[in-house]
């Protein structure tokens, strides 16, 4: 395909890729794909995704494409579980329990939010497709905070990716409450959860921000 230009230099090389999410309105310049004119908006991401290029003079009822696309290097999608809240919890009947809340890479090509506790096996909160062009991932672990009518589930963080790491390598990382008995009454700890998906180059590609809960019932 033939992009335009702007001073020799292809739209292509000036904006970022269009991979998900809300599309651009329609600009009316094409692109020919497979013999099919494919509008700039199916092509590139969305300005809210990123940053401004330089103006191109290339205009959409009076506005430059720098207004309506992600400069190159800038774009970042968000998992599709962005600002959401997973638990795990285990109602303990007798003796003693705990809970696991966790994320994880499959494979190195899925994401999977899962829960396990002493008294079942893993089950899949939701899951989906490692972003496009991801590299390598971090991992951080917010300072948690106890829900209401709770008390300290005790227990600790692990974290596979602490430091940006190889999406090949299936990093993982878990929140695990402490050994909890039957008479312990309601214990969580909530913590916020980010993950970021980087690029071969280094540029974050990928943000989300999600709540991690661990959660103990024992109040016989």
């Amino acid at each position: 395909m033939t992009y335009p230009t702007v001073n020799g230099v292809p739209l292509d090389q000036i904006f970022d890729p269009y991979v998900s999410g809300t599309k651009a309105a329609i600009t009316g310049y094409t692109v020919m794909i497979a013999g099919v004119a494919t509008d700039l908006r199916d092509l590139f991401a969305p300005i809210y995704l990123g940053s401004s290029a330089a103006p191109t003079k290339y205009k959409v009822n009076n506005a430059d494409l720098n207004t309506i696309f992600a400069a190159k290097g800038t774009a970042q999608y968000a998992l599709s579980i962005n600002g959401q809240t997973f638990t795990s919890s285990i109602n303990i009947t007798s003796g003693s329990g705990n809970a696991t809340i966790g994320f994880r890479i499959v494979g190195g090509n899925q994401w999977q939010v899962y829960k396990i506790n002493s008294a079942s096996s893993a089950t899949v909160l939701a899951s989906g497709a490692v972003p496009a062009n991801a590299s390598t991932v971090k991992y951080t672990w917010g300072t948690y905070t106890i829900g209401i009518g709770q008390t300290d589930a005790g227990g600790s963080t692990s974290n596979g990716a602490a430091t940006a790491q190889p999406v090949a390598n299936s990093p993982a990382a878990t929140y695990t409450t402490a050994t909890n008995t039957s008479t312990s009454g309601s214990k969580d700890r909530q913590y916020p959860f980010t993950i970021d998906f980087y690029s071969a180059a280094g540029q974050n590609i990928s943000h989300t921000s999600i709540t991690l809960i661990g959660d103990t019932e024992g109040s016989i």
